[in-house]
């Protein structure tokens, strides 16, 4: 005798893997924008003042990698911040003139999002640096190299099927050593930097 009701119930379909609209697969970003730095140059000897140079200047960044797993994004890194026109302070003579410097980062990150199909992310990169800071009458230069590390937290709109825009604020920071003149100088350089993105993930 057959039941007046039918209450099977079909197997369900197979889960399908949302490809667009979420953090996946290729991952390319390329910042830029505006921020304020201060590099410290410091050294034991008497004969040689310590000083400081603050200041703003651009920010540029290139990050290229992939995502082994939802929503974090591993690779590569290079970025790039400088100083402009900066204020130069000597240890005991306050303001001395002005000055110029630098930072390149070069190293491996990481980017996750918490939410792979959301915009919010947070990073990091740690790797080789190398920086220059000079006064404006060439007295006092410093080219060294060291260790640097950046992170950042960020937010994006998508814009297309993989391509989003937005906004990242960035802290970088490096410990510098130049042996190469007749006193060894230290740099200990730190800056803020805030970033337009343009992100294909």
């Amino acid at each position: 005798m057959r039941p007046k009701i039918d209450v099977s119930v079909p197997a369900p379909e197979p889960s399908v893997t949302r490809k667009v609209h979420n953090h996946d697969g290729f991952y390319l970003r390329s910042s830029v924008g505006i921020g304020t730095r201060s590099a410290f140059i410091a050294t034991d000897s008497t004969s040689h003042p310590n000083y400081t140079v603050n200041g703003g200047g651009i920010s540029l960044d290139l990050l290229v990698g992939g995502t082994p797993s939802p929503g974090l994004a591993l690779g590569g890194g290079l970025m790039l911040s400088g100083v402009t026109d900066g204020e130069v302070r000597a240890d005991g003579a306050g303001n001395v003139g002005s000055g110029t410097g630098g930072l390149l980062l070069i190293g491996p990150f990481v980017d996750g999002f918490p939410m792979p199909n959301r915009g919010l992310h947070l990073g990091g990169l740690l790797g080789l640096a190398g920086g220059g800071a000079m006064r404006q009458d060439n007295e006092d230069e410093f080219n060294g190299a060291g260790l640097g590390m950046a992170a950042w937290i960020g937010h994006a709109f998508w814009v297309g099927k993989e391509w989003s825009l937005g906004g990242d604020l960035k802290l970088d920071a490096a410990f510098l050593r130049d042996d190469s003149g007749d006193v060894v100088l230290a740099d200990t350089w730190y800056g803020f930097s805030l970033l337009f993105t343009v992100l294909y993930h």
